[in-house]
């Protein structure tokens, strides 16, 4: 601390995603995602997660409503927990690389309505009674910001952000 004084003002009613709205308006163009050689700015990622987020929440996702979540690292996994973060959501991670029946007990012991996946593992997770989105399947969009509006689900700094489990002692996710 001494060393670097980089002390800084923080807004700690803010959510995750509203900063990275104001950083779209601010820098659009800036990149905010690299993965495997593939860049989004922060107006893209911003307009993406924008239109799975009106997605989600005509699904009933909202406020303290678990999503889970099962998909490969990359940019739709950033744009995922975004647009669960625009819609007032809370993501449940649900690694794609688990055992099956593990990821289905989370899957279901979480209750979660809603299962955020993608193409290359959507066959890795029995969804149960949970409705299930392929982001890589969705119909696009315009490439135009204008385009797709601004969601927000209504997510407040107190509402629940993510729920992990963990394996404890007894190797039985909790």
């Amino acid at each position: 601390r001494d060393w670097n004084g980089a002390t800084a003002a923080f807004d700690g009613s803010a959510c995750i995603h509203h900063l990275i709205e104001a950083q779209a308006a601010h820098t659009p163009e800036r990149v905010a995602v690299s993965s495997g050689g593939q860049n989004i700015g922060y107006a893209e990622l911003d307009r993406r997660a924008n239109h799975l987020a009106a997605h989600l929440a005509s699904l009933g996702v909202g406020p303290d409503k678990l999503v889970g979540l099962s998909m490969p690292r990359g940019i739709d996994l950033i744009v995922g927990l975004v647009a669960i973060h625009k819609a007032g959501g809370a993501y449940v991670p649900l690694d794609p690389e688990y055992p099956a029946d593990r990821l289905a007990y989370m899957l279901a012991d979480s209750k979660a309505p809603v299962l955020l996946t993608h193409s290359a593992v959507k066959n890795r997770i029995d969804p149960g009674n949970a409705k299930v989105v392929v982001i890589d399947e969705l119909p696009t969009t315009p490439v135009a910001p204008a385009h797709v509006p601004r969601h927000d689900g209504g997510a407040k700094a107190e509402n629940l952000a993510y729920v992990i489990y963990t394996s404890g002692s007894t190797g039985k996710p909790k």
